[in-house]
């Protein structure tokens, strides 16, 4: 998960070698606005809207979208191909970066400021723990290049864009292992964002924090719990009489196994089952806050 993030600037060679695809696309796609027209024309030439997603770079014209070197090939490599209208009757492609299946930045929105793209969406095609990832791309006079780039320390889930004059602000969420009790992989759902602010030409890349659903809650309990801090417990308890059940648990919070009633692949799980133990512990917003609320039998 923590592979290096290998965004490389397309040279003359790796075009060559995809050219065949590109080349095929070229002269071929009528300029549109329209993001379904733009789809349907894709597909029409072979490109799987999936997972070759076509998306519009705010504040432009132009449309970026990903380009597998085989088409219908899972995991094929690739690259990142920027759509311009300002050719005529029909979009001008050209490769962006090269797409490396298993650690470049699969982009899911961008923009295009003073010269420069921002890319930004998740690493590789999706699967099973793809990290979230960013590049800066500056003009220069040979086409764009890697200015700088970042790749998130957790697990992907999306990416949101905003502009608030004059900055942009990227914000990825997703979802890291809790550190104080034991998970499955796909139990692994402390929430957690982190933004990435565009000003001044450059990216800013802000620290990645926890936004305290129930699993980060339960996660500070079970920690607090073994190092028997109880003004920490009772702090995300909604009663004395749980945070001194909490207490008394100890360790026993951090050996135990744990599991869901429902689906253990989200973050907004509520109701975490504590196997050896035999508990349920459920958890509810209180004045906007995730506390634990109840401990029951199972």
């Amino acid at each position: 998960m923590l592979a290096t993030l290998s965004l490389i600037l397309c040279s003359q060679g790796t075009v060559q070698k995809n050219k065949s695809r590109l080349e095929s696309l070229q002269n071929k796609l009528a300029v549109t606005s329209s993001r379904s027209k733009f789809i349907a024309r894709l597909k029409n030439h072979g490109v799987d809207s999936y997972y070759e997603r076509p998306f519009r770079l705010a504040n432009s014209k132009l449309w970026v979208f990903p380009l597998l070197d085989t088409a219908n090939k899972f995991l094929s490599p690739g690259r990142v191909v920027l759509a311009d209208p300002s050719g005529g009757r029909h979009f001008r492609l050209s490769a962006l970066v090269s797409l490396d299946p298993l650690g470049s930045c699969l982009p899911e929105v961008g923009f295009l400021k003073d010269n420069n793209i921002v890319l930004a969406g998740l690493t590789g095609w999706w699967g099973n723990g793809p990290d979230g990832a960013v590049v800066l791309l500056k003009k220069t006079n040979n086409g764009w290049a890697v200015s700088k780039q970042h790749r998130t320390k957790f697990q992907y889930i999306g990416v949101t864009l905003k502009h608030a004059p004059p900055a942009w602000i990227v914000t990825i969420t997703g979802r890291d292992y809790p550190m104080n009790i034991n998970v499955s992989h796909a139990m692994a759902n402390v929430e957690m964002v982190q933004r990435i602010v565009y000003t001044n030409g450059g990216i800013v890349v802000e620290q990645a924090h926890r936004t305290m659903n129930p699993q980060a809650i339960l996660d500070v309990l079970a920690g607090a719990a073994a190092k028997k801090d109880f003004p920490l417990v009772r702090k995300y308890c909604a009663t004395p009489g749980l945070a001194r059940q909490i207490y008394r648990l100890g360790n026993q919070l951090k050996e135990t196994g744990w599991g869901v009633p429902g689906s253990i692949c989200s973050t907004g799980n509520t109701k975490f089952q504590a196997e050896d133990l035999k508990l349920q512990f459920d958890f509810g917003k209180r004045s906007g806050h995730w506390i634990l609320i109840r401990i029951c039998n199972i």
